[in-house]
C-alpha cells in the first residue's frame, strides 16, 4: 500500500515594533498538498511531487538522461532528502520564529509566485509561430539582411617600426613582379605575427574586420592584382585573390534567426507590460516610515 503525505506549510510575517510606532502588518500564506511518499531517511520524507518540482528546475533537455539513469535519480533523491533534513532541523530548533526569518520565508514565496505569474503570462501570450512577424522584420529593412563584403588576399607586412618600411616594401613588390613567390617572401620578411600559420594568406575575410586603412586600400585593388597599402601597422604588399560582393539574403536563409528575434521582442514587451501594471498606481510611503527605517539601520544619529 502506497503512503501519501499531507504537506502543510504556513509562512507568515508577524506584527513588529519599529521605533516608537507600531506598523501592524500581518501576512499569512498557507499551502496544502497531498502526494505519494517517494523516499525517507533520518526521520524526513520526500514525495513524488517534491521530485517533480526538483526535476522542473533542471533544463528540460537533461530530463531524459536523469530519468534513464538510476544513479542520477538516486542522487537527486538524496539531495532532496538532505535539504528536507536541514529544513526540518531549522524548524525543530525554532530558527524561523524571529520576524526577520519569517519575513525571509515569506519573501521566498513571493519571489516564486512572481516567477510563476511571469511564466503564466508568457505562456498565455507568446505565439506558437513567429513566421509572420519574422517576415515583417525582413521586409521592413531588407538592407540589413545581406552577406557582408569579403575578400581573399595574400600580403606581406613591413612594420612601421622598421625605419625604411616603405622602401623595403617597394623592393619586395619588385621582386614579386619579377617572378618570386609572395608567400615564400612573406615567410621570410613579413612582420605579421600570424605569418607562420598562414604564410600571409587570408580567405574570405570581412572588410569590416580589417584595419580601416588597410581595408580601404584593398578595396581599390582589383581581383588578381597587387599593390602597396599603408595601414596602422605599416606597409603591405597585398595581392587580392578574390572579391566577394555583398549580396541579399533570402527570407528562407534568415527566417529562423528573425523568428527568434521576433519572439524575444514579444517576450520583452509582455514583461514590460507587467511592469507598467505594477507601477500604474502612485507610490505611497507611510509618514515617518523612512526615518524609522534609517534609524533601525543606525543611519541617523
Amino acid at each position: 500500500m502506497r503512503t501519501f503525505k499531507l504537506i502543510k506549510l504556513q509562512a507568515w510575517l508577524a506584527v513588529f515594533f519599529i521605533s516608537s510606532s507600531l506598523y501592524a502588518l500581518e501576512r499569512e500564506w498557507s499551502i496544502e498538498y497531498q502526494s505519494p511518499v517517494l523516499a525517507e531517511r533520518g526521520g524526513v520524507e520526500i514525495t513524488q511531487l517534491d521530485f517533480d518540482v526538483a526535476l522542473e528546475e533542471i533544463p528540460e533537455e537533461n530530463h531524459s538522461s536523469i530519468l534513464n539513469s538510476p544513479k542520477q535519480i538516486q542522487r537527486l533523491i538524496e539531495s532532496l532528502l538532505s535539504r528536507q533534513y536541514l529544513a526540518q532541523k531549522a524548524i525543530d530548533n525554532e530558527l524561523i520564529s524571529e520576524p526577520l526569518m519569517e519575513g525571509r520565508l515569506y519573501q521566498s514565496i513571493i519571489s516564486e509566485l512572481a516567477a510563476i505569474y511571469r511564466e503564466h503570462e508568457l505562456q498565455t501570450n507568446l505565439l506558437s509561430d513567429y513566421t509572420q512577424q519574422a517576415r515583417e522584420i525582413y521586409l521592413k529593412n531588407p538592407e540589413l539582411h545581406v552577406t557582408p563584403g569579403e575578400v581573399s588576399f595574400k600580403h606581406i607586412l613591413i612594420s612601421s617600426e622598421n625605419p625604411d618600411s616603405k622602401a623595403k616594401s617597394e623592393k619586395l613588390l619588385a621582386r614579386i613582379n619579377a617572378g618570386e613567390d609572395l608567400q615564400e617572401l612573406a615567410s621570410e620578411y613579413s612582420d605579421d605575427p600570424s605569418v607562420q600559420q598562414n604564410m600571409g594568406s587570408f580567405t574570405r575575410i570581412e572588410l569590416s574586420q580589417l584595419d580601416p586603412k588597410f581595408g580601404a586600400g584593398i578595396e581599390k585593388i582589383e581581383a588578381g592584382s597587387m599593390g602597396l597599402i599603408e595601414s596602422s601597422f605599416g606597409w603591405h604588399i597585398a595581392h587580392v585573390v578574390e572579391v566577394f560582393e555583398p549580396g541579399q539574403l533570402s527570407f528562407e536563409q534568415v527566417s529562423e534567426e528573425l523568428a527568434m528575434q521576433a519572439e524575444a521582442t514579444h517576450r520583452e514587451e509582455i514583461l514590460r507590460r507587467l511592469l507598467r501594471e505594477a507601477y500604474s498606481d502612485s507610490l505611497m510611503i507611510e509618514e515617518g516610515a523612512i526615518a524609522d527605517l534609517l534609524n533601525r539601520h543606525e543611519m541617523i544619529d
